[in-house]
């Protein structure tokens, strides 16, 4: 979705409430690179605030076929409430 309408970042709710029920699922990697289907995404910086954490990453459409043949990488930045 980032990638298909070029967007820049993204604000994603609290992982849990005071209930501790999971409000959102982990579609990141905690480090490293992750793919998942035809997505490659890198997580290159976290800082951890008091009410919420910031994310970067790098994205980037991959080839199972070919390397040469992937796309262009986007960067994204994730803010996530933990309030």
């Amino acid at each position: 979705m980032v990638i298909q309408n070029d967007l820049l970042g993204q604000n994603e709710p609290s992982v849990t409430s005071p209930s501790s029920r999971i409000k959102c699922d982990q579609y990141w990697p905690s480090r490293g690179t992750e793919s998942y289907g035809v997505m490659s995404v890198t997580l290159t910086d976290t800082q951890e605030l008091a009410t919420y954490t910031v994310r970067t990453f790098q994205l980037q459409r991959v080839s199972a076929m070919n390397v040469s043949e992937d796309g262009p990488t986007q960067t994204d930045t994730q803010t996530q409430s933990i309030v």
